[in-house]
């Protein structure tokens, strides 16, 4: 179950709040991408931005 609820919303890369920029795959980073959104305070407004290269 927790690996499903992990993949839910994830992206190859997650700009972070103190400017880290982490791409990573697989279930590790499944797991801190989400921990990361948990851990926002609840008024944070988070974007996700879809681009071509």
């Amino acid at each position: 179950m927790a690996r499903h609820v992990a993949a839910v919303l994830p992206t190859p890369v997650l700009l972070t709040l103190d400017g880290r920029w982490v791409e990573g795959g697989g279930l590790d980073h499944q797991r801190m991408f989400t921990a990361c959104l948990d851990g926002l305070p609840g008024d944070t407004m988070v974007v996700r931005v879809l681009y071509h290269s």
